[in-house]
């Protein structure tokens, strides 16, 4: 997991090479890996969001994804 600080490093570098002010960073808290996540983007100052499984799971069931939809 700690593996992570050389993507997220080259993920902000892309993000700002393309114009944006920085990235953030979501991820669903399943078990306790996200709290390593949660330490590194601290130490980079990297702003961290929980989004709830319940809430990702709704929203997936709530898209439209037949083909013919315009």
């Amino acid at each position: 997991m700690h593996d992570l600080g050389p993507y997220l490093d080259r993920a902000l570098e892309q993000a700002r090479a393309a114009g944006y002010a920085g990235l953030s960073v979501a991820c669903e808290p399943t078990g306790s890996r996200w709290m390593a996540v949660q330490d590194l983007c601290q130490a980079r100052g990297l702003p961290f969001v929980c989004v709830q499984p319940l809430v990702s799971h709704i929203a997936r069931e709530q898209d439209d994804l037949t083909g013919t939809r315009r």
